[in-house]
């Protein structure tokens, strides 16, 4: 029983700290996977109209047609570099202006120009966004070429005031007017803003008149800063124009600089502080529904929040201030814009498993059975994998999880409740994955576990398990002529030392790689055995770790201690500063208001486990998902008496 309690307190203490990889990536390594910094591209229109210029005019603005398409870089896990955007496909007489979304911007615009010598039909172009060391991606834009006389009418648009500031969590308001030359219709309007986050609506969007109210509101949680909204008017027949307003964020001691929203999903929160700098904690407040927002003035700060469901669990944050500002964006995932699909699948047979996954659901067939339901698969073009196989032992004590049939399906957008088409292994949509040797060294001779993936860019994934009895095996993986841009496989190789069946040390290495090929993965070094005392016993138990700091694992750390119901779970951010030995004890938090101490630790045998990672090939402060990144931890598990 003992025993038991012991593992159940590890799961539990690293289970009570779900932000390492916001976003829903599950690397199967057992361990807090860090931000990736990526982006994402998406344009607006997806499909554009373009007059060719009047080819007998002279060679000005008047001889050629121009349309604008809006590029929208949405950046994650700590990317903050410029991406650069360029158009392929376009045809003769056809050109496209160049255009970079630099840091600290989120889109841009580019224009497309037919000349007099462009001749009218359709193409589709290819949008192109690149940046140093991330995936390229891409959208497409279907344009069509006229060759019909532009309107003789126009509208123009006007703001007053033309800049506004506006504090965190409120609203400004500006006048939108509305001039008419030789057009009399309806005039819509419609608004971005960037960087993205502000929101705009108009009193009446559609204007018949002459104006219209425009109101701008800024999130509680909006970055301090500067921000342009563009306003663009549209009437059937005439060109579109727009106008600028420029908007100065400015912080609320209101709202605060950092703010933790939480959910179900997540657990709701019976009591928040925060620390800043080497402050004293001091109680948050909630905002309804349950965001807790707060000034941090210094570099570094500290979070901690307890959610209580049959004991207590107790985390604390500790990182710069950005960290927890981009961490505490991620903590409630929004489970409300999702829709369910089902479906059936063909061809799974008794002794088999069927498999699928689409925009982050998942649903699994056994024995023969067909029926499956997707029920929280994102909104918008997704992919779909779906995999078929089953169990085999190699007879020494090791298994696998053995794959013969892979379906993908990508770019689906099916309606809230809808079937599926049949998933049918046995069809020509179906293809065999590809298996590979996997050598893996460093290992020590201890028990392995490897997980591999394989991830679509647009949010499907299939896995295999193995438990290999030596230190070669092997892995399955998609054929090249199937995958896609943005699409990668994953290894995780999991390496675990036992005494009296219990872990004492345990090792994990994950790589990112596009193409199933041959591979040899090297363990790292066993983590550095950390100093666990006591730094306190009064008004509770308060350990404290020292560990001496590796370069393999120096991006963060997770403390966990557990006692029968009660929990504690510390994450340490690399912008925290560390130095040469983490020393980290659990935070006096007595002196919060609302603070109980039975949710703190008593005098009982104390479980604990430490956890360092790292990665290798990434860039920047937080190392990106890519090709040729390798993600490094190491944990070590011990017990201790107060």
């Amino acid at each position: 029983m003992f025993v038991q309690r012991r593992l159940v307190a590890l799961l539990v203490g690293l289970a009570a700290t779900p932000l390492l990889s916001c976003g829903d990536s599950d690397d199967g390594s057992g361990s807090p996977t860090e931000p990736n910094p990526d982006f994402t591209m998406a344009v607006s229109p997806s499909s554009v109209t373009v007059q060719a210029g009047d080819p007998a005019a002279a060679p000005a603005a008047a001889a050629r047609g121009d349309v604008n398409v809006t590029v929208t870089i949405s950046r994650s896990g700590g990317f903050s570099g410029a991406v650069t955007v360029t158009v392929e496909g376009l045809p003769t007489g056809v050109t496209a202006s160049a255009l970079t979304v630099a840091s600290g911007q989120s889109s841009g615009t580019v224009t497309l120009t037919a000349s007099g010598s462009a001749a009218a039909g359709a193409s589709t172009l290819t949008v192109r966004g690149s940046a140093s060391g991330i995936t390229a991606k891409t959208a497409s834009v279907a344009l069509t070429v006229t060759a019909t006389a532009p309107p003789a009418g126009e509208i123009s648009l006007s703001l007053s005031p033309s800049s506004l500031s506006i504090a965190q969590g409120a609203t400004g308001s500006a006048t939108v007017t509305v001039t008419r030359t030789d057009f009399t219709g309806d005039v819509s309007l419609t608004a971005t803003s960037d960087p993205a986050g502000l929101q705009a609506t108009f009193d009446p969007a559609t204007v018949s008149g002459t104006s219209s109210a425009l109101s701008v509101s800024v999130p509680a949680g909006q970055a301090p800063g500067s921000y342009t909204v563009t306003v663009v008017g549209s009437g059937a027949g005439v060109e579109s124009n727009s106008a600028s307003l420029s908007v100065t964020v400015t912080a609320s001691s209101g709202s605060g600089n950092v703010s933790f929203t939480f959910c179900e999903d997540t657990g709701l929160p019976v009591w928040v502080a925060y620390q800043d700098g080497a402050g004293a904690w001091t109680q948050a407040t909630a905002t309804p529904p349950a965001t807790y927002s707060f000034d941090i003035s210094s570099n570094t700060a500290g979070v901690a929040w307890v959610t209580t469901d049959g004991g207590s669990i107790l985390v604390v944050y500790y990182g710069s201030r950005d960290e927890l500002q981009a961490i505490g964006a991620g903590v409630c995932e929004d489970r409300e814009t999702t829709k369910m699909v089902t479906g059936t699948m063909a061809g799974v047979g008794v002794t088999q498993r069927g498999f699928v996954t689409m925009g982050g659901a998942s649903a699994a067939v056994q024995g023969g059975g067909s029926a499956f339901s997707l029920d929280g698969v994102s909104l918008g073009p997704v992919d779909l994998i779906a995999s078929r196989g089953g169990f085999q032992s190699d007879g020494m004590g090791g298994f696998s999880d053995v794959l013969d049939a892979l379906i993908i399906r990508r770019d689906l957008d099916p309606a809230d409740g809808s079937v599926l088409p049949v998933l049918d292994f046995n069809s020509s949509e179906a293809f065999a994955p590809v298996e590979r040797n996997l050598t893996v060294t460093n290992d020590m001779g201890q028990f392995l576990f490897v997980f591999g993936g394989y991830a679509t860019k647009n949010g499907a994934s299939f896995g295999s398990f193995f438990s290999p009895s030596l230190a070669a095996s092997s892995y399955f993986g998609v054929p090249s002529g199937e995958q896609a841009d943005g699409d990668l496989h994953s290894l995780t190789v999991t390496a675990t030392a036992l005494q009296n069946d219990e872990p004492v040390t345990s090792r994990n290495v994950t790589t990112w790689f596009k193409d199933a090929v041959d591979k040899t993965i090297t363990l790292g070094p066993e983590l550095s055995s950390p100093t666990v005392t006591i730094a306190a016993t009064s008004p509770v138990v308060r350990p404290r770790m020292q560990l001496p700091t590796q370069s393999e694992y120096d991006r963060f750390w997770t403390i966990g201690y557990g006692q029968d119901e009660r929990f504690v779970s510390i994450l340490v951010f690399e912008g925290f500063g560390v130095g040469a030995t983490l020393d980290i004890a659990v935070p006096d938090l007595s002196g919060a208001a609302g603070w109980q101490n039975d949710w703190g630790l008593g005098s009982a045998e104390t479980f604990w486990t430490v956890l360092g990672s790292g990665f290798q090939g990434g860039g920047g402060g937080e190392s990106p998902i890519v090709e040729g990144a390798t993600n490094l931890g190491a944990t070590r598990f011990g017990t201790i008496n107060p």
